[in-house]
């Protein structure tokens, strides 16, 4: 009577290079059982599942089981041992024994009778199986080596991000722009998120509400993280960012070499392979900076309001004069109506050992900052306000604080170095990294790290000149002046907006124009409050934070906190080395 005997077929992929491999290992097995005069009365199939993972491989572990409860056959019947598993001799162990121990044995077409319970048949089967492992870590390893250098060279690796997708040749993908909706969708998630201030869990629902495709083929809808996902990818900006996360099973890249994996990290920005500018951006360099820097605050994505719920008119702006850091809104109601007022986040939530305290009320801010402004910029902010929409300033008698701020957008300073001297560099510095790219795929593998670092000086130090290439070049007078105008007309606004905020919290204020209205013989309606601060957020715009200094008088119940000063800290427009685009400029507030 013939031996009773199973089959078992496995396959790792489900590739085009593999799609006939479970049909070939059937038929030679059936061949092959013919021949050696095996009577095959089960057969086992593992489709696209990688030897080494086991838990998955369901099949192979109910064959397992069904050799130790059915206990109806002697034999197992593989193409080789690399389908019966490529674990290790420890983990083969594991499941070697219970087939021992059952009376089953091991036949492969390539190796022959695998016998378990000989010595020699056992260390060879070992040997075998440690070497299969191995070839399995080896072939990890080269692919990440081949990923590194595919990364080098600009080619994408793994999935596009949401609003692109795949174009090229197989080991040269790149990235070019998907449905314009879905580009739409990422320009309205910056926007919502830098200029609206709006949380990351706000935007998700708007998104959801709009009815807007979500990232993924599960059908899954917008949420917080996945709002977080496209805010922090540098893709949108036109750049490439490899190694930003180790992760693998056996290998990963670390410090820009082929290491053991571990679970998936995030690597620091030094170790990330970075590629400027490899394909069309979507968000332009500021507000992407913008968006980090919103993130580095620690911004969760739970505020509490939207911004068109925020009571809070200087939210996000104001800083500690005592530690530096993030003041919050305290809202505190009255008979007289709601008072606000901000506290040092780091004395409200841990104490005085970390902080002594600073604390404002809202109106005062207000007034200090309406008085100091009237000052600054030379005319009453009403009078200048209603000159600006009228565009009745004449060059005569701009005040002095437009002059001011057009110094600070380009002072008359001199170019430090010769432009065309600059540009001859950048251009050799240029074609010498496309060339040391281009011979990457010609070296040998130990030696790409040292090519690749080389690249990346040059890259950097290319980077450095092209700045200082655009910041020697002056700007035209006609875009000074529109800058310094901008500025100046937000400053105005900001000044006649502080004015009429500065009270408690009434449900209405007197129009902003309402002034302005009635010198013209016209009579304008109170608006609500809440509409009124956020047409003053849009005055902040060139506001980076504001500094406040408080003293302490008093204890317990009679603690107070008067206003000292504050350092109105504006951020200007500029290309100048020493008065780039975040250039700072502190005012004084008293």
């Amino acid at each position: 009577m013939a031996p009773t005997a199973v089959a078992y077929v496995r396959r790792s992929s489900d590739s085009v290079s593999q799609s006939d491999s479970i049909a070939e290992q059937t038929r030679e097995l059936e061949l092959f059982a013919a021949e050696k005069g095996y009577q095959i009365i089960r057969w086992y199939t593992d489709d696209a599942i990688s030897g080494d993972d086991t838990d998955k491989r369901h099949e192979f572990r109910r064959m397992i089981s069904d050799a130790q409860e059915r206990r109806d056959f002697e034999f197992i019947i593989c193409w080789d041992l690399a389908r019966f598993g490529r674990f290790d001799s420890i983990e083969a162990g594991y499941y070697i024994f219970p087939l021992r121990k059952a009376g089953v044995r091991l036949v492969t077409k390539q190796d022959g009778v695998v016998d378990w319970n000989d010595p020699m048949g056992r260390l060879c089967n070992s040997m075998r199986q440690e070497g299969k492992h191995q070839q399995l870590l080896d072939h990890a390893a080269n692919v990440v080596r081949g990923q590194r250098a595919a990364a080098e060279t600009g080619s994408w690796l793994g999935s596009p991000p949401y609003a692109y997708r795949l174009d090229g040749p197989k080991k040269n993908k790149r990235l070019v722009l998907d449905d314009v909706t879905k580009v739409g969708v990422v320009q309205r998630i910056f926007r919502e998120f830098v200029e609206e201030g709006r949380s990351m869990s706000n935007i998700a629902e708007r998104l959801n509400e709009a009815g807007y495709p979500p990232p993924g083929s599960r059908g899954r809808p917008w949420r917080f993280d996945s709002v977080r996902i496209i805010l922090e990818n540098p893709a949108y900006v036109g750049d490439y960012a490899s190694s930003r996360y180790s992760y693998g099973k056996y290998k990963t890249l670390v410090h820009g070499k082929a290491s053991k994996a571990g679970t998936r990290t995030k690597n620091s920005e030094a170790e990330w392979i970075v590629r400027r500018d490899t394909h069309e951006p979507i968000i332009n360099r500021d507000t992407f900076e913008r968006a980090q820097a919103i993130l580095l605050k620690g911004k969760n994505g739970r505020n509490g309001y939207t911004p068109e719920e925020n009571p809070f008119v200087f939210n996000g702006l104001l800083r500690c004069g005592k530690c530096a850091g993030p003041m919050w809104g305290d809202r505190v109601p009255s008979k007289t109506g709601d008072r606000l007022s901000y506290e040092c986040g780091n004395w409200q939530y841990h104490g005085e050992d970390h902080c002594k305290g600073t604390k404002v009320s809202e109106a005062v801010l207000l007034e200090s900052l309406e008085q100091h402004l009237t000052e600054w910029v030379g005319c009453d902010p009403l009078e200048g306000a209603r000159r600006v929409q009228l565009d009745a300033f004449a060059d005569t008698d701009l005040p002095k604080a437009f002059h001011d701020i057009k110094r600070l957008v380009c002072p008359p300073t001199l170019p430090k170095h010769d432009r065309a001297q600059l540009q001859k560099r950048i251009d050799k510095l240029k074609a010498d990294a496309a060339k040391a790219r281009g011979n990457l795929a010609l070296l040998d593998p130990e030696f790409i790290p040292d090519v690749t670092a080389q690249i990346r000086r040059m890259e950097a130090e290319r980077a450095v000149l092209e700045k200082e290439f655009t910041e020697s070049k002056p700007l035209p007078e006609k875009e000074l002046n529109q800058i310094a105008w901008d500025v100046f007309s937000n400053l105005l606004g900001l000044t006649s907006s502080c004015r009429l905020l500065a009270t408690t919290y009434p449900s209405t204020v007197d129009h902003p124009d309402s002034e302005i209205a009635a010198a013209l013989g016209r009579a304008l309606n109170p608006v609500p409050r809440q509409q009124m601060v956020r047409e003053l957020r849009q005055f902040l715009g060139h506001v980076a934070h504001i500094v406040v200094h408080s003293t302490t008088t008093g204890t317990g119940r009679g603690t107070r906190h008067p206003f000292v000063k504050g350092e109105l800290v504006l951020r200007v427009g500029g290309v100048t080395r020493e008065l780039n685009p975040r250039f700072l400029v502190v005012i004084q507030v008293s």
